[in-house]
């Protein structure tokens, strides 16, 4: 009988060797990498997937801050149509207003406000402070004459009661002011004299002289005090203008010709690095604005991020607003843009102290 099997001790069905690793040397080998992992690719993904959640997050947060505000805002209306705002307007008897009945004498308003025409139509939002309501109900409609009842800062002051915020957050309009002062050291300020003051900021500083005080015996004595006070001041003055940043306008005189990119941001290479990263580095205020216009213009926030989303050059804006105005360190004249589709978006930064936006059609001052 022919058998096919071999002996268990066989060489060719004997397992092959393997040297016994010691107990001191197992932990000192390791797996030799593969050539071709890529295992920051996989860290990579795990960032990419938690930003952007953590993106969507913030969205979410801010959209329902959006609602909250445009639930229990102060709902104001005015006695005429929206459409009556477009027409040509008498600049001279503005500014007279601007200067008299929204002069200093005029305390701002203070707190958050929806103005609508009397249709319903939205003219004006202002995102700023709110008094919680007693009942959980938002305040009743008022008309566009009692807009200052107990709606200045005083008032807001006086009150002991919860208060809310519904403007930007601090440390974004913080990161923001940076980015701003870092593209005006690249790229060209103008200044319009119809539409702006001098091209620099003045103000007086105090000259930082060590002090000491002397004793004044006679008129001679105060007379050399008070000159000694002047002299310690010095008129300073800040380079100031506007930048805008337009991605698709038509040029004056040429509409049919096309949308153009402003010069601003194609005056010079570097400046051009300089606008990229501003957009980059604004993102997360961009957002927030997009957040807030979506919830009280929706209709226009429809429109404007189809216009946006055909004319965007720089991929690193989200939108949906293809132009940007900066105005850099100094007043803005009264006007308005007439070629505006709709509405626009205006928030201060910097460090200062007062400051108020004045709307004379709507004898509206805000803080």
């Amino acid at each position: 009988m022919f058998n096919n099997k071999r002996d268990i001790s066989s060489p060719e069905n004997s397992p092959p060797k393997r040297n016994k690793r010691s107990k001191k040397n197992q932990d000192a080998i390791t797996t030799a990498p593969v050539i071709n992992a890529a295992p920051s690719a996989i860290i990579l993904t795990k960032n990419i997937k938690s930003q952007a959640k953590r993106i969507r997050k913030e969205e979410d947060k801010l959209d329902t801050l959006a609602q909250h505000f445009k639930q229990n805002a102060q709902i104001i209306r005015a006695p005429f149509a929206r459409e009556s705002l477009e027409g040509t307007q008498d600049i001279a008897k503005l500014e007279a207003i601007c200067d008299n009945k929204l002069g200093p004498d005029r305390e701002a308003q203070h707190l958050s406000a929806q103005i609508i025409d009397k249709y319903g139509k939205p003219i004006l939002f202002y995102f700023g402070h709110r008094i919680a309501s007693t009942d959980g109900k938002p305040p009743p409609e008022i008309k566009l004459a009692d807009q200052y009842k107990n709606r200045t800062q005083s008032y807001f002051d006086s009150v002991n009661a919860p208060k809310f915020f519904d403007g930007l957050h601090p440390a974004k309009c913080e990161a923001y002011h940076v980015e701003c002062q870092r593209l005006a050291t690249a790229v060209p300020l103008h200044n319009d004299p119809k539409r702006h003051q001098s091209p620099t900021m003045k103000y007086q500083v105090e000259v930082d002289l060590d002090r000491y005080i002397i004793d004044m015996k006679d008129k001679a004595d105060i007379e050399d005090a008070e000159k000694a006070e002047d002299a310690n001041k010095e008129e300073k003055m800040e380079y100031a203008g506007v930048i805008h940043l337009v991605q698709g306008w038509t040029q004056q005189g040429h509409v049919n010709q096309g949308l153009y990119i402003s010069r601003d941001i194609t005056a010079s290479s570097s400046g051009l690095s300089k606008v990229i990263s501003y957009y980059l580095a604004t993102r997360p205020i961009a957002r927030a604005l997009a957040i807030l216009f979506k919830v009280v213009f929706p209709e226009y926030y429809l429109q404007y991020q189809e216009a946006f989303d055909a004319g965007v050059w720089l991929q690193d804006d989200p939108g949906p607003f293809l132009g940007r105005a900066i105005i850099y360190k100094f007043q803005g004249r009264l006007h308005r843009d007439r070629k505006d589709v709709g509405p626009s978006v205006c928030f201060p930064v910097g460090y200062f102290t007062g400051g108020e936006m004045q709307f004379p059609q709507l004898d509206a001052k805000f803080t």
